[in-house]
């Protein structure tokens, strides 16, 4: 009870040493301010994002990734070895908002799972705390691109919510949510599908 969440921050190797030092401070790409809390229905408004999902790490990991974003360092090589960095944090779980995107229509880890999880915002950096660097090594050649997740509705093609009603036992670290908001963000997601007659299995 009261345990923080989970979450990854994947940047820069030149800015790992500065969040360290520093803490996290909202940048100026700010592509979810606008959108729509999936629990809420409340604007999410600016902060510092993260994600529960390592595969989304990876790809902010690797910069010029998010024409929005002011990470343009892509994945250093030294010793030609390709090496992608990530903060692993905590974050107050009240203050996690989930923003509904055209690609990613619901970031609720209850309803879509973790791996479907695509993002989330921190509005005040205070609420997000980094506790260990996380480093891969890999072959530049097979890292999937942001776009290679999202364009198409790739995204939602691949990550459906889990099957109702399973995710009212799911066992989330952190988990203090009124179970009335997970229920606006199923509702929100099963509208989503159907609009875009998206397939649910």
């Amino acid at each position: 009870k009261g345990e923080w969440a989970v979450a990854y921050h994947g940047t820069a190797f030149g800015t790992v040493p500065k969040i360290i030092k520093s803490g996290f401070k909202s940048g100026t790409g700010q592509g979810a301010k606008e959108c729509f809390d999936t629990r809420t229905g409340r604007k999410v408004g600016s902060g510092v994002f993260c994600t529960p999902n390592l595969t989304v790490a990876e790809c902010y990991a690797n910069g010029r990734e998010d024409r929005g974003s002011e990470q343009k360092s892509m994945a250093v090589t030294i010793e030609n070895r390709t090496l992608y960095f990530a903060l692993q944090c905590r974050v107050r779980p009240e203050a996690i908002r989930r923003p509904h995107r055209h690609y990613a229509f619901c970031s609720d880890e209850e309803v879509m799972g973790i791996d479907g999880a695509f993002e989330w915002v921190i509005n005040n950096p205070d609420n997000i705390r980094p506790y260990g660097v996380l480093v891969m090594e890999k072959d530049p050649h097979s890292h999937r691109t942001l776009g290679s997740l999202i364009n198409g509705m790739q995204w939602q093609l691949d990550h459906k919510p889990v099957p109702y009603p399973d995710y009212w036992n799911e066992l989330v670290p952190g988990r203090r949510a009124p179970m009335a908001e997970i229920q606006h963000s199923w509702d929100w997601v099963m509208r989503e599908f159907q609009n875009k007659r998206l397939d649910m299995e």
